[in-house]
């Protein structure tokens, strides 16, 4: 697909939100920047950018990504895999716990700016024998120290490719999960993928 057919399909009336997700969109941000800036140029309705991110890019990519979706209505959604950095290296292969952190720090920041939508928006996947509940009240008590309204949402997991032999996220877990991160301060906590829970 070309820039600008993709260009064409976004301008349509019916799409009102640009959502880059599905693996991460950190190594195409210079394409979907320009993307944006075009529609932008082009379009006269709404047209909100959002992103679904890991949370590892460049802190100025971050930043700009965060500026766009401030901007423009749309949201900016960190899946925070784990609180401890053994265990963050174990889920993902790399040692970027603090690079995250770093960027949710500086992101809240602006998302005091706006209120609704919210610009922030937190989930975790609750992954069987690796994710515990020290490790949500962890995730759930920074985000409470950097803003109480940061919306966090708990992910049931749905065992699949390399990780076919887990088990899925038991229904009492994700309650006790939901329960901490409330007695964390945290006020929006959701659980979802709740037809995953056993």
């Amino acid at each position: 697909m070309t820039l600008e057919s993709l260009i064409r399909s976004a301008l349509r009336d019916d799409v009102p939100c640009i959502c880059a997700f599905g693996g991460d969109p950190g190594p195409w941000t210079p394409q979907l920047f320009l993307l944006y800036r075009r529609l932008r140029e082009k379009s006269k309705g709404i047209k909100r950018m959002c992103w679904e991110t890991n949370g590892l890019e460049n802190e100025k990519i971050f930043l700009k990504m965060a500026e766009l979706s401030l901007t423009s209505g749309g949201i900016v959604k960190v899946d925070f895999k784990a609180w401890t950095p053994q265990m963050f290296e174990a889920l993902t292969g790399v040692r970027g716990r603090d690079r995250v952190l770093e960027n949710l720090k500086n992101i809240s920041k602006l998302a005091k700016e706006r209120e609704e939508p919210p610009l922030l928006v937190i989930s975790t996947l609750m992954v069987p024998y690796y994710l515990d509940l020290d490790e949500i009240r962890g995730i759930s008590g920074f985000l409470a120290a950097l803003d109480v309204n940061i919306p966090y949402i708990l992910l049931g997991f749905h065992p699949h490719h390399l990780a076919k032999d887990m088990p899925f996220t038991s229904r009492k877990f994700a309650e006790e999960a939901y329960k901490v991160a409330k007695e964390q301060g945290l006020r929006e906590v959701y659980i979802e993928n709740q037809w995953l829970l056993v």
